[in-house]
């Protein structure tokens, strides 16, 4: 693997109930990397937990460090277990964490309630 000469990266992290999604771009949108959970071998409902989110941010980091990536941008995405393991291992890891950002989408007034039967 050849070594990067990238100076920010940006780091989208999607979550889900069923799976944890990390992708690493440069600042234009050009994808570098990808791990999921999945793809590092958890099956099954064990996807989705916290302790598979850690291991695919781990992963992460170690890709960073063996690159020398050291500023970064974190966007955050989804409702999921790993959310607050992420954000843990982030702050205490060695990389130069420039921003996080939130893009969880919120629904705004719900759908629209049944109307009511007349009889």
């Amino acid at each position: 693997m050849s070594k990067l000469h990238i100076s920010i990266v940006k780091i989208k992290i999607t979550f889900s109930l069923r799976n944890s999604h990390v992708t690493i771009s440069d600042v234009n949108g050009n994808i570098l990397c990808h791990f999921s959970s999945g793809k590092l071998g958890f099956k099954g409902s064990r996807r989705g937990s916290s302790f598979a989110s850690e291991v695919v941010l781990n992963n992460v980091i170690r890709y960073c460090m063996a690159n020398n990536i050291v500023d970064t941008i974190v966007v955050l995405s989804g409702v999921g277990k790993g959310r607050k393991t992420v954000n843990r291992i982030l702050k205490s890891s060695s990389l130069n964490i420039l921003y996080i950002k939130d893009t969880t989408s919120t629904p705004f007034n719900g759908c629209r309630p049944p109307s009511l039967r007349r009889i």
